[in-house]
Order: structure tokens, then sequence, then C-alpha cells
């Protein structure tokens, strides 16, 4: 899931249609008290920035080498991380990082950026190209499509992003 289109994979992943989100915010989170720290995208050059490894956020983010990005294999490792200062931020998907707040109560430690990136930015379920389901491609555009309409996808991620009482 979360899958962001992009030419290179296309090569190897089905996209299933339609995307179940069609924006997303990606933005950057902090340590508490910190947040004036990224007011603009430039502000992001002094900082050390935990991304993970082979994801697309944004141009020009995604092929700017001028930022220090400090790669991880799964977004889970982020936010120990910055809790620890390994890291001065770090950028996700803010519906994927609040979740992850919340499920490892990390509830008051992190503020986040005033700068936001908030361009349409549609969420995908993929399958590889490779996978013995991806043949069946159109059967789960048509599922989908219904579970889209029927609201049954956006009460999952309500579900899963309730803020605590």
């Amino acid at each position: 899931s979360s899958a962001l289109k992009h030419p290179e994979r296309e090569k190897y992943m089905n996209y299933i249609e339609p995307p179940y989100i069609e924006k997303s915010t990606k933005l950057f989170y902090l340590r508490k008290g910190q947040a004036h720290k990224i007011k603009k995208y430039e502000n992001i050059y002094q900082l050390n920035i935990g991304v993970l490894k082979g994801s697309l956020y944004f141009s020009p983010f995604d092929k700017d080498s001028n930022i220090q990005k400090v790669e991880v294999l799964k977004t889970e490792q982020l936010l120990p991380m910055l809790k620890m200062g390994r890291i001065d931020a770090l950028i996700g998907t803010e519906i994927v990082i609040d979740y992850l707040i919340q499920l490892h109560s990390y509830e008051g430690l992190f503020d986040k950026s005033v700068f936001r990136y908030d361009l349409k930015t549609p969420f995908h379920f993929a399958i590889s190209k490779k996978s013995y389901f991806s043949k069946e491609i159109d059967k789960f555009n048509s599922i989908l499509k219904s579970l889209i309409k029927e609201g049954f996808v956006q009460e999952i991620i309500d579900k899963y992003n309730k803020k605590p009482h």
C-alpha cells in the first residue's frame, strides 16, 4: 500500500486503480519545540533528515543532493532515532507518521514542520508484475472501486488514525 506512481516503478508493479487516497501531505517531524526550524524548504539544508531508503517523497526533495539524508530500511526506525537525537528531522506522509506516533505511544514528543508539501499525490495499492495475482488486476480494480465508493476504505483509514480522547 501507499505506493506512489512513478515511471520506474511501473516497470515492475501493477497499480490498482483508482488510488485509495487522492492527496497526501508530506512534511517533516522534529522534536517537540523545534517545528520553527523548517518554515520553508531551504531550511532543511542545515539538518540531518531521516528517510526511508528507496522512498519517493516529492520533487525536488527526492533528487536534491544537497540534503543530508540518513536512510533506514523501515519507517518505524525513524521515530526512535528522532527521539534520541540521532537525526534532526524525518520526512514522511502525515497520515502514516501520525499513525506510527499513536501506535508506539510517542504522542507529545514531536512537532510537525511549518513547511508542508500538499500537492495531489495519489496513494495506490500495487502488485508485483511477478505475482500470481497480477493477472487478476481487473478484479482488484473493480473491488477497490466498490470499497471506495461504499466508504469502507475511509472507515479503515479513520479507524487507524483516531485521535486519543
